[in-house]
C-alpha cells in the first residue's frame, strides 16, 4: 500500500496514537502502555488492522489490543488525503 522509501510509520504513528488517546475516556478505558510508540509501531506492522473505506483508511483494534475487553473495539480513520503522498504508485491506493 505504501511506497518504498517512504517512512509511512513516522506519519501514521502520531496520527493513530493521538486518535486512540482521544477515545480513552473514564467510561471507555484504554491501555496507555499499549500505545507507547514502540508498541504501537509493532501493532501498525500487522496487516489485519487496515480496512479500505470510502475516503479513509480505517484501522481496527480488536478488544484486548489497546484496551480491556469491556471497552470494545477501537477504530481510527485516517483520510486518504493525509496519506496520499505515501502511497505506492502501483499499490491498491496509488490511483487516488
Amino acid at each position: 500500500m505504501f511506497g518504498s522509501g517512504t517512512d509511512w510509520l513516522k506519519t501514521l504513528l502520531p496520527l493513530v496514537r493521538g486518535e486512540l488517546k482521544k477515545q480513552f475516556t473514564p467510561d471507555r478505558t484504554g491501555l496507555d502502555e499499549a500505545i507507547e510508540p514502540d508498541k504501537l509501531r509493532q501493532l501498525l506492522g500487522a496487516s489485519g488492522l487496515y480496512f479500505y473505506r470510502a475516503g479513509s483508511l480505517q484501522l481496527v483494534f480488536n478488544p484486548y489490543v489497546v484496551g480491556p475487553y469491556s471497552s470494545g473495539t477501537f477504530k481510527v480513520n485516517v483520510p486518504y488525503d493525509t496519506l496520499r503522498p505515501l502511497f505506492a504508485p502501483n499499490g491498491p491506493l496509488g490511483g487516488l
